[in-house]
């Protein structure tokens, strides 16, 4: 694969093209955690196994992270960067959404977005900005915004800070309703992750197969807030039609 860095209309981009390919097959958004950035030491092997299937990977520097760094990243405490995280998500899912509109839908063939972490809250939340979207992979990420806020945030914030965040609660709220029948998911968890409860992810997988959303997968690993290889493999399996 080659690498090509780009900003457009100020949002930091890393092209992964397949080697040789004349054909792409579409292209997959790829988004990384809080506070990180797209260099590719946050991407794990992800972009190369999709560059592999014949997919050209976007990655995306999120809001106020990366090249376009921005308070409270740059100097703000822990519990500012928790307080920025929602608005961060929602921007980012709007970037992207005119990323694909404006400049890549033009390739045709499949859509995708695949996310860690931060980047999986994000993936989840893509079904209400594309509707149109072929593949969503979130990775030990959140559907259920307001709940890992509960569980893992509201500690570190005072209670004035808290509700200062339920406006943002309610636009990232997400049903099955959000989500097109005719995308396709896969959800990759850590049972033992400190930092997003897996249960968040599998009771909204229980709730999508409930609602008649057949064409969604789940799986759990022993595993802590982290990308395992097993993990990418099932992703290259996920994509190549393998049966998990």
């Amino acid at each position: 694969m080659h690498v090509i860095d780009k900003i457009i209309d100020s949002i930091p981009v890393s092209e992964y093209y397949p080697e040789g390919a004349k054909n792409i097959k579409g292209v997959f958004f790829l988004i990384h955690g809080h506070t990180c950035s797209k260099e590719s030491y946050y991407l794990g092997t992800l972009p190369q196994r999709l560059t592999e299937l014949g997919y050209l990977v976007v990655a995306v520097d999120a809001d106020k992270h990366g090249l376009r760094k921005a308070e409270p990243y740059l100097t703000g405490s822990n519990a500012e960067k928790i307080m920025a995280m929602l608005e961060v998500v929602y921007n980012t899912c709007c970037d992207i959404q005119w990323l694909y509109e404006k400049h890549y839908s033009i390739l045709g063939g499949k859509l995708g977005v695949i996310g860690i972490s931060m980047g999986g809250h994000i993936t989840f939340q893509m079904s209400k900005f594309l509707k149109n979207i072929d593949y969503l992979i979130p990775i030990i990420g959140a559907p259920d915004l307001k709940r890992h806020y509960q569980e893992a945030k509201f500690s570190l914030l005072s209670d004035s800070q808290q509700q200062v965040l339920c406006p943002w609660f309610d636009k990232l709220l997400l049903t099955p309703n959000d989500l097109s029948k005719s995308s396709q998911m896969l959800i990759l968890e850590g049972e033992v992750d400190a930092v997003v409860n897996w249960r968040n992810a599998l009771d909204f997988y229980n709730l999508l197969q409930t609602s008649g959303f057949h064409h969604v997968l789940f799986e759990s690993f022993p595993v802590g807030h982290q990308v395992t290889t097993e993990m990418e493999s099932k992703v290259t399996d996920f994509l190549s039609g393998f049966n998990l």
